[in-house]
């Protein structure tokens, strides 16, 4: 699967896993204007209160450290609440995580997300 994301484009990603966000900003800084990350789902919900032009929105379900994994459920319910229609919202949400029932849940309250593990897509600069 390839993911397109806009040259110029605004993106969130909220991932906890250092290679993970390296091979983000690797794809990610030569297109976007904008790249935000953060492992802390508290702190997604204000950037995504704070900025609500995002582009693309990238979300991982399992955060933090081993044997204590805060999830992303306060943010992807601070989404549905605050982002009622989805499906209409024109901006990308990609669910990346590998955590099944946790990607279920979010794409369950999040309809509308696409929804592809890490690693099974790649991310290109969409071309007109």
């Amino acid at each position: 699967m390839i993911i397109y994301v806009p040259k110029g484009a605004r993106v969130f990603i909220v991932e906890d896993n250092q290679e993970r966000i390296d091979w983000f900003q690797k794809k990610l800084e030569p297109i976007v204007s904008m790249l935000a990350i953060t492992k802390d789902p508290d702190k997604a919900i204000v950037y995504l209160g704070a900025y609500e032009d995002f582009d693309a929105v990238f979300l991982d379900h399992d955060l933090g450290i081993p044997g204590f994994e805060p999830t992303i459920r306060s943010t992807v319910i601070w989404m549905a609440a605050n982002i009622p229609d989805l499906r209409r919202w024109s901006r990308c949400v990609v669910i990346h995580s590998w955590n099944e029932p946790g990607a279920a849940w979010m794409r369950q309250a999040l309809p509308g997300a696409t929804v592809a593990p890490f690693g099974s897509f790649d991310i290109k600069e969409q071309r007109w």
